[in-house]
């Protein structure tokens, strides 16, 4: 927290991320909470780091109708809880078949936050398909994978949710309250070549690009 504080200070400019990983110790995850989630910019974590943490604050309810109920409408409250209670102004959740992406109005545009997610679920799935992605072709093999059929669905869930119109289909963007919110169904591989790291491949690249 130190060294984060001293970075605002001298790069004021900089955007950071703090990219969440499994953690057992409800003490360790309250402290980056309290600690370290008020010196960044965003937040990446999957649904099960999500639940996690919403149990930590307090959102006991919002955490249980998560587990309980599996649906979209669920996880866009949790995101939602997440950046009421941190004050963060981007919370990317990248699950199984899809990204949900909220940011706050002004911080980015909807469009490059799409461009982020767009990115980073070639490159999972070019990743996943062949473990590498060291040239270009390799990473545009990643677009030859078919879109995930539980993403597809998340997206319809949440159109018919949010009384989205056709264009949120056509952009994968919309307004939700204060905040810009992006919606991906992504790529998934079969049988993946390889899987470690894949996590920090999407939400560096979602970040990198979908923050310029």
């Amino acid at each position: 927290a130190d060294y984060l504080k001293l970075l605002g200070e001298e790069a004021p400019h900089m955007k950071k991320h703090y990219e969440f990983a499994s953690i057992a110790s409800s003490k360790i995850r309250k402290g980056i909470v309290d600690l370290i989630l008020p010196l960044v910019d965003s937040l990446g974590l999957n649904e099960v780091e999500m639940v996690a943490l919403l149990k930590d604050i307090g959102q006991t309810e919002v955490a249980a109708a998560i587990e309980g109920q599996d649906s979209i409408e669920a996880v866009l409250r949790g995101v939602e809880v997440l950046m009421e209670h941190t004050g963060l102004k981007r919370v990317h959740l990248h699950d199984l078949g899809y990204y949900l992406c909220l940011v706050k109005e002004g911080f980015v545009s909807p469009e490059a936050t799409r461009s982020g997610l767009l990115l980073a679920a070639t490159l999972a799935a070019a990743r996943s398909a062949a473990g590498t992605i060291e040239d270009k072709s390799e990473i545009e093999g990643g677009l030859d994978i078919p879109l995930s059929t539980r993403g597809l669905e998340k997206f319809h869930a949440l159109a018919e949710h949010l009384k989205a119109g056709e264009e949120f289909f056509q952009t994968g963007t919309t307004k939700y309250g204060p905040y810009d919110l992006a919606f991906l169904p992504t790529k998934v591989v079969p049988k993946p070549v390889l899987t470690v790291g894949l996590g920090d491949i999407i939400s560096s690249s979602s970040f990198i690009i979908g923050t310029l």
